[in-house]
């Protein structure tokens, strides 16, 4: 979805292809939210510096079908539930980590006289030894 526009340098059959694709978006993300389908978040289509810098745009383009929850959940712990399903060729055997809401966090500032409590997201993160 980084590709709003066809990307530079394709061949006329690539560009048919893509205008394809660009076309079904809206319905695919509508029935991908309606039948709960695992999404993740790739880059390996990504090429040339111009597009790599626009990676990120996903997240803001996925907005018209799902909540930044839902979307965080594509791009964390739904990608590494997608690579678990690759069996043994899974590059993170191991659970790779969680996301789980905090009860509550306060924070204050270094004269501690306000002092900020918030209710915030838990990302946690380990690897196998």
């Amino acid at each position: 979805m980084v590709y709003e526009v066809p990307p530079p340098g394709i061949s006329e059959t690539q560009r048919a292809k893509f205008l394809q694709v660009r076309a079904a978006t809206d319905a695919m993300m509508k029935l991908a939210k309606k039948y709960h389908v695992k999404l993740g978040f790739g880059t390996d289509l990504v090429f040339g510096l111009q597009q790599l810098a626009r990676q990120n745009r996903e997240f803001t383009l996925r907005a018209r079908w799902f909540s930044p929850l839902e979307i965080l959940r594509q791009v964390t712990s739904g990608n590494a539930e997608l690579l678990a399903m690759s069996g043994r060729r899974n590059p993170y055997p191991a659970s790779s980590g969680s996301l789980k809401r905090a009860r509550m966090r306060t924070s204050c500032s270094s004269t501690a006289s306000r002092c900020k409590t918030s209710r915030s997201w838990s990302i946690r993160m380990w690897r196998s030894p």
